[in-house]
Protein backbone atom coordinates (compact mmCIF):
# COMPACT_ATOMS: atom_id res chain seq x y z
CA UNK A 1 0.00 0.00 0.00
CA UNK A 2 1.28 3.57 -1.16
CA UNK A 3 0.95 6.69 1.88
CA UNK A 4 1.95 9.74 1.79
CA UNK A 5 4.87 10.68 3.74
CA UNK A 6 7.07 13.79 3.68
CA UNK A 7 10.45 14.49 5.07
CA UNK A 8 11.20 17.82 6.89
CA UNK A 9 14.04 20.18 5.44
CA UNK A 10 16.80 18.99 7.30
CA UNK A 11 16.34 14.76 6.52
CA UNK A 12 16.08 15.84 2.77
CA UNK A 13 19.59 17.62 3.08
CA UNK A 14 20.52 14.37 5.02
CA UNK A 15 19.35 12.08 2.41
CA UNK A 16 20.78 14.39 -0.27
CA UNK A 17 24.28 14.98 1.11
CA UNK A 18 24.27 10.46 0.92
CA UNK A 19 23.43 10.35 -2.38
CA UNK A 20 19.79 8.57 -1.17
CA UNK A 21 17.25 10.62 -2.84
CA UNK A 22 16.70 12.54 -6.30
CA UNK A 23 15.14 15.82 -5.98
CA UNK A 24 12.38 16.45 -7.99
CA UNK A 25 11.40 20.55 -8.19
CA UNK A 26 8.28 21.04 -9.30
CA UNK A 27 8.89 25.32 -9.07
CA UNK A 28 8.11 26.86 -12.22
CA UNK A 29 11.46 27.44 -14.94
CA UNK A 30 11.90 31.48 -13.49
CA UNK A 31 12.24 30.15 -9.85
CA UNK A 32 14.69 27.20 -10.90
CA UNK A 33 16.65 29.96 -12.33
CA UNK A 34 16.45 32.01 -9.56
CA UNK A 35 18.40 29.02 -7.78
CA UNK A 36 18.12 25.22 -7.55
CA UNK A 37 20.23 22.16 -6.36
CA UNK A 38 22.79 20.93 -8.55
CA UNK A 39 22.00 17.49 -9.58
CA UNK A 40 18.17 18.34 -9.33
CA UNK A 41 15.26 17.65 -11.56
CA UNK A 42 13.56 20.64 -12.78
CA UNK A 43 9.64 18.83 -13.70
CA UNK A 44 6.92 22.32 -12.99
CA UNK A 45 4.33 21.26 -12.14
CA UNK A 46 2.34 21.92 -14.68
CA UNK A 47 4.58 19.27 -17.14
CA UNK A 48 3.20 16.85 -14.09
CA UNK A 49 0.01 16.07 -16.56
CA UNK A 50 2.22 14.04 -18.73
CA UNK A 51 3.02 10.83 -17.05
CA UNK A 52 6.11 10.93 -19.40
CA UNK A 53 7.45 13.96 -17.43
CA UNK A 54 10.02 11.63 -15.30
CA UNK A 55 10.94 9.31 -17.93
CA UNK A 56 14.87 10.46 -17.99
CA UNK A 57 14.81 11.04 -14.43
CA UNK A 58 16.75 8.41 -11.91
CA UNK A 59 13.68 6.74 -10.66
CA UNK A 60 14.96 3.89 -9.13
CA UNK A 61 15.05 4.43 -4.99
CA UNK A 62 13.60 7.37 -3.22
CA UNK A 63 11.77 10.78 -5.04
CA UNK A 64 11.84 13.84 -2.82
CA UNK A 65 9.50 16.33 -4.63
CA UNK A 66 9.94 20.34 -3.50
CA UNK A 67 8.33 23.36 -4.47
CA UNK A 68 8.71 26.65 -2.75
CA UNK A 69 6.30 25.77 0.55
CA UNK A 70 4.97 22.70 0.01
CA UNK A 71 1.55 22.78 -1.25
CA UNK A 72 3.20 22.44 -4.81
CA UNK A 73 5.10 19.44 -3.81
CA UNK A 74 2.27 17.67 -1.72
CA UNK A 75 -0.04 17.81 -4.81
CA UNK A 76 2.73 16.40 -7.00
CA UNK A 77 3.86 13.95 -5.12
CA UNK A 78 0.52 12.29 -5.19
CA UNK A 79 0.53 12.53 -8.92
CA UNK A 80 3.91 10.72 -9.03
CA UNK A 81 2.67 7.82 -6.68
CA UNK A 82 -0.44 7.34 -8.69
CA UNK A 83 1.49 6.93 -12.17
CA UNK A 84 3.04 3.46 -9.86
CA UNK A 85 6.53 5.12 -8.28
CA UNK A 86 6.20 3.97 -4.54
CA UNK A 87 9.21 5.54 -2.74
CA UNK A 88 7.91 9.10 -3.54
CA UNK A 89 7.61 11.70 -0.08
CA UNK A 90 7.28 15.44 -0.36
CA UNK A 91 9.46 18.06 1.39
CA UNK A 92 6.82 19.59 4.44
CA UNK A 93 7.51 22.66 6.30
CA UNK A 94 9.65 24.25 3.35
CA UNK A 95 11.09 24.47 0.46
CA UNK A 96 14.11 24.72 -2.02
CA UNK A 97 14.56 28.38 -0.47
CA UNK A 98 15.18 27.01 2.81
CA UNK A 99 18.35 24.41 1.58
CA UNK A 100 21.10 27.10 2.13
CA UNK A 101 20.22 27.83 6.09
CA UNK A 102 20.85 23.74 6.10
CA UNK A 103 24.39 24.31 3.95
CA UNK A 104 23.18 23.20 0.63
CA UNK A 105 24.20 25.74 -2.41
CA UNK A 106 21.54 27.05 -4.79
CA UNK A 107 22.95 27.06 -8.57
CA UNK A 108 21.67 30.03 -10.46
CA UNK A 109 20.85 29.60 -13.90
CA UNK A 110 19.79 26.49 -16.60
Amino acid sequence: MRRASSLDVATLVERLRRDEIQLIDVRERGEWRRGHVAGSRSVPLHRLADPNALASSRTSGSLAVACAGGMRAAFAASVIRRWGHAEVVRVAGGGVGDLPRHGVALTRGE
